[in-house]
């Protein structure tokens, strides 16, 4: 199963794939230091090995600083432009669930992932949770149909169970804050349509 956290793992089960991920995701040049903040888990000894190898493949560049090496993807090469897009994997399934509800016949008031998806926590064991709202006085049947399609579509956009959590309009409303997950939601979770204060206002 893919973890969003971990885009290149679908490529490469290596330490590379962490470092390029870091390095696309910047163009400033990049400590050994920073990238192990960023990478937590990781060896210093293993990064700085991964870094030199880019290097020596030409996908990095190396600056010394005084003692220190800084390093940033080259983005002048040929394979860049594949390896950013790799990397803002995340990005583009939460911009793809938008596009697809969008397009719905009946638009979802608030929807955000939630859970160790949106705090860069999956395992490979990991579902993506989908928390959706439903307007109140819709067809039962057509909302149903799009909200399945959805998660059979985003299913196979990444390989990971995209499990929706649906309420209603009025079930937001009657059990407000005494829902703990709808404030957890709010603080933490990851909006992809609507605005997280649609949910707010639901609650109070």
């Amino acid at each position: 199963m893919m973890r969003l956290q971990h885009p290149f793992e679908i490529v490469t089960p290596t330490l590379d794939g962490d470092v390029l991920s870091v390095l696309a995701g910047g163009t400033d040049w990049f400590s050994v230091n920073t990238i192990c903040e960023i990478t937590p888990g990781r060896s210093d000894e293993g990064i700085r090995k991964t870094l030199k190898r880019l290097v020596s493949v030409g996908i990095a560049e190396e600056l010394s600083a005084g003692r220190a090496y800084l390093y940033r993807l080259n983005r002048d090469h040929l394979g860049a432009e594949l390896i950013v897009q790799l990397a803002s994997l995340k990005q583009v399934f939460f911009s793809r669930l938008h596009s697809e509800m969008s397009d719905w016949g009946i638009s979802p008031i608030f929807a955000s992932v939630f859970g160790s998806a949106a705090r860069d926590e999956m395992s490979r064991e990991s579902d993506v949770d989908l928390f959706v709202i439903q307007p109140d006085e819709t067809s039962a049947a057509l909302w149903d149909t799009q909200v399945q399609d959805l998660a059979v579509k985003a299913t196979r956009w990444i390989g990971s169970e995209v499990r929706p959590l649906l309420y209603t309009e009025s079930e937001i409303r009657r059990l407000g804050r005494a829902e703990p997950v709808f404030e957890f939601i709010a603080v933490e979770g990851i909006p992809v349509f609507g605005e997280r204060q649609s949910l707010v206002n639901l609650m109070k």
